[in-house]
């Protein structure tokens, strides 16, 4: 009868498990960006997290009533409530914890942020009308989850200086310990460069960074001087 009884509760716990780890699993990996990419994120919830849920409702339901040694009904339904709370509450922190650890933008003051930059082109560039007609490619890589292309401004491009320079915005979307800028046309190598901004960025952020040569090209050459672009950048605050 004991044995009967706890797998029992140890079942029912099984199911109430399945189904919150489920809820949770769904919420967290929203949380992480997981993609769905042909039902990938639908698939890990319903073949990895949903069956550990029941694994820990069983678990947690079978070892409970053995151990507490209940025997008559009032007992029992304590028992199952009890191993109920106690999944629910491991599915709670595990995931509540997951949630936690996705990597935000960053903020000052409450406010958003962007990376705003200025390239200065080498003489052989051409400067076109609008993006539609540039091969330039600039992106901001901040991590393999956060990569992503940055907007050229081509319409505020002016000659400064006796050179070309063409301002763009890209979106912080991390705490990134290292943050690249990549510069380059579509059929070449990208110049790559190291953009040294903490990964909560403060209000002496705000102010334009000194001209920065490329480390290196995407190939892990060295550009000629000739054909080097420059950029400066600053963090602004997106209202």
């Amino acid at each position: 009868m004991r044995w009967t009884s706890a797998i029992v509760i140890g079942v029912t716990t099984g199911i109430v498990g399945t189904v919150l780890a489920s809820m949770m699993a769904d919420v967290a990996t929203r949380a992480h960006g997981v993609s769905n990419f042909e039902g990938g994120r639908g698939y890990l919830v319903v073949f990895v997290f949903a069956p550990l849920g029941l694994i820990l409702g069983l678990v947690v339901g079978i070892w409970l009533t053995r151990a507490s040694g209940a025997a008559n009904f009032p007992a029992l339904a304590l028992q199952q409530l009890i191993a109920i709370i106690i999944t629910a509450g491991i599915i709670g922190t595990v995931g509540g914890a997951s949630i936690l650890m996705v990597n935000k933008p960053p903020l000052i003051d409450g406010d958003p942020l962007a990376l705003e930059f200025e390239i200065r082109l080498p003489a052989t560039d051409s400067l076109p009308a609008d993006s539609a007609d540039s091969d330039l490619r600039v992106s901001l890589f901040a991590g393999d989850n956060d990569n992503a292309y940055a907007t050229l401004h081509f319409s505020s491009a002016g000659v400064h200086d006796g050179a070309m320079i063409l301002p763009g915005t890209s979106p912080l979307n991390s705490h990134s310990a290292r943050r690249m800028l990549l510069i380059g046309h579509r059929t070449g190598d990208s110049q790559v460069f190291d953009i040294n901004l903490d990964p909560a960025p403060r209000a002496a952020d705000e102010a334009w960074s000194k001209w920065l040569e490329p480390g290196s090209r995407a190939d892990g050459k060295n550009p000629s001087a000739e054909l080097q672009y420059r950029v400066r950048w600053r963090v602004v605050r997106v209202k």
